[in-house]
């Protein structure tokens, strides 16, 4: 079981994994618990969404293995599990930023905020010290 999480105290490297997801995440929290508009409007939006958006792909699923927490619907394509070295998000992350007001750890706002929203250049062995959530201790996805 996770411990309590909220946008002070996240312990984790990886973000954006939700209990909406289905069965195999029902020890995650919940994305509603994590909307916080009056946060997001504090955001430098744009260059965030950029740098949300321009991870470095680490695997890839079907889309449809992940309803949107927020609307329930499956959509079709691919989805990637992306990293900027320190942090492993799904690449959707962004648009949950920008549709949902979803906020993301402070720490990791700051950290992105220092580097000046540039995402870093990864080595591959950078790129295979990440740290993967729980669920993917085993993946269900194919590196790529």
């Amino acid at each position: 079981m996770l411990p309590h999480l909220d946008l002070q105290n996240w312990p984790y490297a990886w973000y954006g994994y939700w209990q909406e997801y289905g069965p195999d995440y029902a020890e995650y929290p919940s994305a509603k618990a994590f909307v916080d508009p009056t946060r997001t409007a504090r955001y430098d939006l744009d260059p965030l969404l950029a740098y949300l958006r321009s991870g470095h792909a680490l695997l890839a699923t079907s889309r449809a293995n992940f309803p949107s927490p927020f609307t329930g619907r499956r959509t079709t394509g691919s989805l990637c599990y992306v990293t900027d070295g320190t942090r492993c998000w799904l690449d959707d992350l962004a648009d949950y930023v920008q549709e949902h007001h979803l906020a993301i750890p402070d720490a990791w706002y700051a950290a992105i905020e220092a580097q000046r929203f540039q995402m870093p250049a990864l080595t591959e062995e950078q790129l295979e010290r990440v740290s993967l959530p729980p669920t993917l201790q085993n993946p269900p996805a194919t590196r790529v």
